[in-house]
């Protein structure tokens, strides 16, 4: 193959978990968010609190995160530069999402306005070389028909509704380039595919609702956008790269 997946068994550079708040996040949250990251303290032990933020993560050497939790303006964010597979990486995230909305002050007065799942995958070729990506992408609707006989770098976006969600409608971001990372010549070929769900809730549940009801609606909600995410990626993977990174969409 051309192009390589980033690790051995999957494609994945980074994954975001997002819950976005009706109001601004205020420093009374951010000092209980202080309070109820201590019970992860082990797996989170950096700290970054300030008036206008909080941040809880475990740092490589060279400072970045493998797992970061954010609380800035209206949202609560969970990234991992760690990937595995779903059901261990979303168990964890959905322990640090829970922690901070438990921490926000009259958690019933507080709507979570929207959830959202961010997927980044990457796929890398041999260093100096000018690969086709005809052997990684197939022909498809999301990706510009010139970027298949374009010999250098490009770039392909495009948006969509997705309205078969039960309680609202899922936003559809979907970036893909060919870029160049590292230094030589003609420097690393590289192909990113970023694709970002964002479901609007048609009636936002209280943060506190959310809570009570043991994180259906949460746990619902990010099943059904990775399900998604995995049918657009085998929409846009050749059978053989669907096949080294053993995907198997369910929708």
């Amino acid at each position: 193959m051309d192009f390589e997946p980033l690790n051995d068994d999957h494609s994945i550079d980074d994954v975001m978990f997002a819950c976005h708040l009706s109001r601004r996040l205020r420093a009374t949250d951010f000092r209980q968010a202080a309070n109820a990251f201590e019970k992860v303290k082990p797996e989170l032990p950096a700290t970054n609190l300030n008036s206008e933020s909080a941040v809880f993560a475990y740092l490589r050497p060279d400072g970045s995160a493998t797992w970061a939790v954010s609380l800035h303006e209206g949202v609560i964010a969970v990234n991992c530069t760690r990937y595995s597979r779903w059901q261990k990486v979303w168990s964890t995230a959905q322990n640090y999402l829970t922690l901070g909305l438990q921490a926000i002050f009259e958690p019933e007065a507080v709507k979570i306005t929207a959830l959202a799942l961010t997927v980044s995958d990457k796929f890398r070729g041999q260093q100096n070389s000018n690969p086709s990506v005809a052997g990684l992408l197939r022909v498809n609707n999301y990706v510009m028909p010139a970027a298949f006989s374009m010999d250098g770098l490009w770039h392909s976006h495009v948006g969509w509704f997705d309205s078969n969600y039960q309680s609202g409608s899922v936003l559809n971001q979907l970036n893909v380039d060919r870029v160049t990372e590292d230094a030589g010549d003609m420097g690393t070929p590289v192909v990113n595919i970023r694709h970002v769900q964002q479901l609007r809730f048609d009636q936002a549940p209280s943060a506190a609702s959310l809570l009570q009801e043991n994180q259906v609606s949460l746990t619902n909600a990010m099943e059904y956008m990775h399900a998604n995410n995995k049918k657009i990626l085998s929409d846009l993977l050749t059978s053989e790269m669907q096949a080294r990174i053993t995907l198997e969409p369910k929708l």
